[in-house]
């Protein structure tokens, strides 16, 4: 396989970065009189579209003389500029045939190519000055495969390490699960080209009988334990999981291998069956808190009162934002159901813990800073910032000791700092670490003063970026997040 892929790169079109741009005039019309087959650009692009009878008066059409006849023709260019590519550093295209053969271009190497149109050889690629032949006739779809991105499917293991990564482009390309093999180098017209036949394509990295959690595009997440082999397949620009006998999960964004047993929507559960047994329940929301974050705070000494705490490392919901995770732990529903899948986004749908905890009698109590990322049934009690090193969260400790002192069942305090210094100079830099080694103290301190059960945990991680960092895509420092769940006495 590695020879094949390595002779698919470098026997490649020589000639044609020495492409010159087909000579071409106007025509009156864009395409002649009778049927017109669709012609399909798929794969890494954020906007898949169709050329076809409809959509071709929105490009800017010339002629060129083949074969002693005047085809209208139009720049590669255009088109995937239309669907505009996932931002990457390389990008490969595959021209497929109706006969199962496919060009390969990379790069820069398409600003010359046009495609035309001839009523006996349908859609047809062209290079040279004067080509005496199309490069690629009766194409069908044209394939972009774009080098990386966050666009894709993320394959993550049980922990927080990410694994390989799958996009339409790559699977219907044939990059990482191959649908196409190399037939060989072929002279059309002056033009060094490597052509590919197609082949059939049953290959998957999944296991029958093993356990995998599956991340939907729209914040969906389902644990599944196939009986029989699933397989991926691409649709325009995303990539579904087809389960034999059970239909397809669409627009997959992640897969997890082994998955942790906890996730963020346990919090409602837990609390309120704690509730029910008398047990008053503190709940410690450290917003930014990830699971590589606490373990590597734990080998540095930076929350010593956090690390001798049994943690579970547990999923966290996509998009890894603080609204989403905020809403899913609150409603314990996941983002499709909840609704919150921006950052922007503040109101959720569906009943929320504090709601919940309420119309069972249960007295609650919310404390945040004034960030206030989403809207609660429970008016929440918000510090201001005063000043001093560490944000809201010195102010948000003392509210939170207030509330906790006049006995509520229920206290749910967030802490918002970690994930503020982690976003502005790294998860892992001395700032980040002093933060959480602070609240780390506000924990200690609130856990002692609380006279029942106590859950901490955090609505997503921090990836590290080369400056700062990020949440929001689907990686393991920002997908998994430690839990804890300590009961307490009952009243």
């Amino acid at each position: 396989m590695t020879a094949m892929k390595d002779t698919r790169r470098f026997a490649l079109l020589a000639a044609l970065l020495l492409l010159a741009q087909v000579g071409c005039a106007p025509v009156r019309g864009p395409l002649p009189d009778g049927y017109v087959p669709p012609l399909a650009l798929v794969g890494d692009l954020q906007h898949p579209t169709s050329l076809d009878r409809a959509s071709a008066e929105a490009y800017r059409w010339d002629s060129v003389e083949l074969e002693g006849r005047t085809l209208p023709c139009l720049a590669l260019s255009q088109l995937l500029e239309e669907a505009a590519p996932f931002p990457a550093a390389f990008m490969r295209l595959l021209l497929v045939g109706g006969d199962g053969r496919g060009l390969e271009l990379l790069g820069d190497a398409v600003a010359e190519v046009r495609i035309a149109f001839s009523e006996t050889a349908g859609w047809v690629a062209l290079a040279g000055t004067n080509p005496a032949q199309p490069a690629a006739q009766s194409l069908t779809h044209i394939v972009v495969e774009c080098q990386s991105g966050d666009h894709g499917l993320r394959f993550l293991t049980g922990d927080y390490r990410n694994g390989s990564f799958l996009t339409a482009g790559g699977l219907l390309g044939g990059n990482s699960w191959p649908m196409w093999e190399y037939d060989g180098p072929t002279d059309l017209g002056g033009l060094q080209a490597a052509v590919y036949e197609t082949r059939l394509w049953a290959a998957s990295e999944l296991e029958a009988g093993a356990e995998y959690a599956v991340v939907l595009r729209d914040g969906g997440l389902r644990r599944l334990r196939p009986q029989r082999e699933p397989h991926f397949e691409a649709s325009g620009n995303h990539v579904d999981l087809a389960l034999p006998g059970e239909g397809v999960l669409q627009d997959v964004a992640g897969l997890v291998a082994d998955p942790p047993a906890r996730c963020l929507t346990d919090l409602p559960g837990d609390v309120l069956g704690l509730l029910a047994q008398g047990q008053p329940v503190l709940v410690l929301l450290l917003d930014g808190w990830g699971w590589r974050m606490a373990e590597q705070a734990g080998v540095s000494g930076g929350h010593p009162h956090l690390s001798s705490l049994p943690l579970q490392r547990a999923m966290a919901v996509y998009p890894t934002c603080t609204p989403a995770g905020l809403a899913s732990l609150l409603t314990g529903e996941t983002p499709d159901v909840h609704g919150l899948t921006a950052p922007e986004q503040r109101s959720f749908a569906g009943e929320d813990l504090f709601a919940k905890a309420a119309a069972r009698g249960f007295v609650c109590a919310y404390v945040e800073d004034e960030g206030a990322p989403v809207d609660t049934s429970l008016e929440a009690r918000r510090a201001a910032d005063q000043g001093g090193p560490f944000g809201a969260d010195d102010e948000v400790f003392a509210l939170a000791l207030q509330a906790a002192a006049e006995g509520p069942d229920l206290l749910v305090v967030r802490f918002g700092g970690i994930g503020s210094v982690a976003l502005e100079t790294g998860p892992y830099s001395l700032h980040t670490l002093n933060r959480m080694r602070q609240v780390d103290g506000y924990v200690e301190a609130l856990r002692a003063a609380w006279p029942g059960a106590v859950v901490v945990t955090s609505g997503h991680g921090v990836a590290e970026l080369p400056v700062g960092g990020r949440c929001g895509e689907l990686t393991g420092e920002e997908f998994f997040v430690p839990y804890c769940l300590l009961e307490g006495p009952a009243h």
